[in-house]
C-alpha cells in the first residue's frame, strides 16, 4: 500500500477511535500513538512496535537503534552541517559526531 494511502486509513481508524473514547482520549496531534491518544512508550515501541511493523512491511529484521544511524548518514551526505546533525543526535560533542560518521562525509575517504 502507498505511504499516503496507509496514513489516511491510519487517520480514519484514529479518528473512529477518538469519537469511541470520547473525552478519554487525549488528542495531542500526534500520528502514531496508543489507542488512547496517549504518545506511546519508547521501550514498546523500540522492542515489540518496531519488530511488527518491520515484519508486516516484509522489510529485513533491524534494530530500532539502526534507523539513527540511517537519519544520521542521510543527514551529512544531504550536506546537514555536522554540529546540527550531533544536536539532533545528542552528542556532547561535535568531536563525536565526526568520529562516529566521518566516514560518510564527502571528502573523508581515502578513495575519494
Amino acid at each position: 500500500m502507498v505511504a499516503g494511502q496507509e496514513l489516511r486509513r491510519l487517520r480514519d481508524t484514529q479518528t473512529t477511535r477518538r469519537d469511541l473514547l470520547g473525552e478519554a482520549y487525549e488528542n495531542r496531534g500526534l500520528i502514531f500513538r496508543q489507542v488512547n491518544g496517549r504518545p506511546l512508550h519508547a521501550r514498546n515501541l523500540s522492542q515489540r512496535d518496531f519488530k511488527q511493523v518491520v515484519k508486516k512491511a516484509r522489510l529485513p529484521m533491524t534494530r530500532f537503534h539502526d534507523l539513527r544511524h540511517v537519519c544520521a548518514t542521510l543527514m551529512l551526505r544531504q550536506g546537514v552541517n555536522t554540529k546540527i546533525v550531533g544536536e539532533h543526535l545528542g552528542h556532547a560533542s561535535v568531536g563525536v559526531t565526526l568520529d562516529v560518521y566521518s566516514h560518510v562525509l564527502p571528502g573523508m575517504n581515502w578513495d575519494e
